[in-house]
């Protein structure tokens, strides 16, 4: 499984959703799911992911159930702020 397209989830609940989902869909494994112990773990590594190396595709899913325009803010604002210009 390669590491140059990756999916970051939360928690290994989630991490267990989407591999039942892609097994029970036959989805291909061709990008790897990490967990990463929660949200504002998740955020943080995002930006240093952004910019790694060999990195071609980066996917996020978070719980949007607390305030969803907040959440979306801060994906926006790593994004604009961390993702390489070609």
């Amino acid at each position: 499984m390669t590491r140059t397209q990756i999916l970051f989830v939360e928690g290994t609940d989630d991490q267990h959703v989407i591999w039942a989902l892609l097994k029970h869909n036959g989805f291909p494994k061709t990008f790897s799911v990490e967990q990463k112990g929660g949200v504002e773990n998740l955020l943080a590594v995002l930006p240093v992911q952004l910019k790694g190396s060999g990195v071609k595709a980066v996917g996020v899913v978070i719980d949007a159930d607390t305030n969803l325009l907040a959440r979306w803010s801060s994906i926006q604002t790593i994004l604009k702020t961390s993702a390489p210009r070609h």
